[in-house]
């Protein structure tokens, strides 16, 4: 005759216990009548600062400048890296920004 094994408790308090109900429609400090989708620039009432590491010409300098005037938003380049000293000379022509190598 075969013994009948117990069934042993979970060792984790956390195992077995229902998990809680989140309601992704819940109210959060973010949330607003307004979406991003309809209105960017409403988020937007500052200047978004951004750095430019491996900077090269400015490739994605003109694109986040582009980008960002699209949609009404405010940008300005704090900082820019590169080690090419031509494309130092290039960018720093083209944006008036030191380039740090």
């Amino acid at each position: 005759m075969a013994k009948k094994v117990a069934k042993s408790e979970p060792n984790h308090p956390e195992v077995g216990k229902p998990k809680a109900n989140h309601d992704s429609r819940a109210p959060s400090a973010f949330s607003s009548s307004t979406s991003l989708a309809e209105d960017p620039a409403a988020y937007c009432t500052r200047t978004v600062r951004f750095i430019d590491l491996f900077c090269g010409i400015g490739g994605f300098h003109v694109a986040i400048k582009q980008v960002a005037k699209d949609r009404g938003i405010k940008v300005s380049a704090v900082f820019a890296s590169n080690i090419d000293g031509e494309c130092q000379s290039s960018y720093e022509a083209n944006f008036s920004l030191p380039v740090h190598g």
